[in-house]
């Protein structure tokens, strides 16, 4: 087996519920701590930045006490907690962003974060909505919505433990030409110091196995005409250009 050979959906929650003071709670399929591993790890393929984690529990055993697992995770990008700050620097205090993954008594493991309603409301923030929508887009997608996609992780075993080396996302589409679900892959990204060991091929490869398994039949995905690279890469897993061309409307625009 390779050391990468683990491959998993980043998380497969429920419906969201809303908990005090604007706190999004999400039921996670997972324990306490693999539940931020997995958290953490897509969020440094996206290139956020990881400023702490905290594990409360450990910190309870350091002094005698006794609690159920939970674990702090805070990150961010300066690029979209700045704007908010500029309008209210008071929002300081809930930024960088925190994610809480925590045990409950039931023995039911959730992961909680900040609603963006909640940071406007509580700062007075004015005329940044679209900065406000980029901070949890991530979270309230893939994480509240398991229906639209996941995200799909290779993970590996280094010398610091088990670690996240390559991700992608995948979104759920229906094609009414072939009468089933196909799926949209996008943002593939390997870690740094693991190109070219074959983590993309073999997380791919993984990624169709199980998608078939679940009796979707295609995957379709978009490749920048001068990236020869990545081309070559597709065409050695099968990927073939389809007879169209793909296009967009920003709707945003498109209203005015």
């Amino acid at each position: 087996m390779k050391p990468w050979a683990c491959f998993a959906v980043l998380f497969a929650f429920a419906i969201p519920a809303w908990s005090a003071d604007g706190l999004v709670e999400v039921k996670s399929p997972y324990g306490a701590r693999e539940t931020m591993d997995r958290l953490e790890g897509i969020l440094k393929q996206k290139g956020m930045t990881i400023f702490a984690r905290v594990d409360h529990a450990a910190g309870a055993a350091k002094v005698g006490k006794k609690l159920r697992p939970t674990e702090l995770l805070i990150f961010g990008n300066p690029q979209g907690g700045t704007p908010l700050m500029e309008c209210s620097q008071t929002a300081g205090i809930d930024l960088p962003l925190k994610a809480l993954a925590w045990e409950d008594a039931g023995g039911k493991v959730w992961l909680g974060y900040n609603a963006p309603s909640f940071l406007k409301e509580r700062h007075g923030i004015e005329g940044k909505d679209e900065a406000l929508k980029a901070l949890a887009g991530a979270l309230d997608l893939f994480l509240a919505r398991p229906e639209i996609g996941f995200v799909w992780l290779a993970r590996a075993a280094t010398s610091d433990g088990p670690a996240t080396v390559g991700a992608c996302v995948v979104c759920h589409a229906i094609s009414t030409s072939r009468g089933t679900l196909v799926a949209k892959l996008d943002d593939v990204t390997i870690r740094e110091g693991w190109q070219g060991r074959g983590v993309g091929s073999a997380m791919l490869a993984a990624l169709a196995s199980h998608l078939l398994a679940r009796g979707i039949t295609r995957i379709d995905t978009a490749c920048h005409r001068d990236n020869a690279g990545a081309w070559r890469f597709y065409e050695r897993l099968g990927f073939r250009p389809l007879d169209e061309e793909r296009i967009s409307l920003l709707l945003e625009r498109a209203r005015g």
